[in-house]
């Protein structure tokens, strides 16, 4: 078994977006800012996330996060 963790980033792509479709919001606890968006907004929202893991355009109050995607065998 082969288990590969990414971080999200702006190089991102129709991989993760695709993945992220078929994940639906809240879908086991799981909160999916992106079900059922476009493939722009998606775009819009990795430039967003990536800025918040560089502590980047943080909402006030806010501290730097970072998003990873795992992959099993993939």
């Amino acid at each position: 078994m082969k288990i590969d963790i990414k971080r999200l980033s702006i190089n991102c792509g129709n991989e993760e977006y695709e993945m992220l479709q078929n994940i639906k919001n809240n879908e086991n606890g799981f909160y999916n800012p992106v079900y059922e968006k476009s493939y722009e907004e998606y775009l819009l929202w990795l430039q967003k996330e990536d800025d918040y893991s560089k502590g980047s355009n943080l909402p006030d109050g806010w501290i730097p996060e970072t998003t990873y995607f795992l992959y099993i065998d993939g």
